[in-house]
């Protein structure tokens, strides 16, 4: 569908989004998982930054955001 008509329904206005002219976080919203891969990913960097991360020694400054 996407590739098609190049367009996502919004999951809130449940109106059509042009693809290309949408931010990619507006995009990425529209995924029906999305709360979760969110957490997902915190769940993984709360990983990474009290195993990994004085293990290896990796400044993760920049990742605070």
């Amino acid at each position: 569908y996407i590739s098609d008509k190049d367009e996502v329904i919004d999951v809130i206005t449940n109106t059509p989004l042009k693809v290309h002219l949408t931010p990619i976080n507006k995009i990425q919203k529209q995924y029906y998982n999305y709360s979760k891969i969110c957490n997902d990913f915190k769940v993984v960097n709360d990983f990474f930054t009290s195993r990994v991360q004085q293990t290896f020694n990796v400044n993760t400054t920049k990742w605070d955001w």
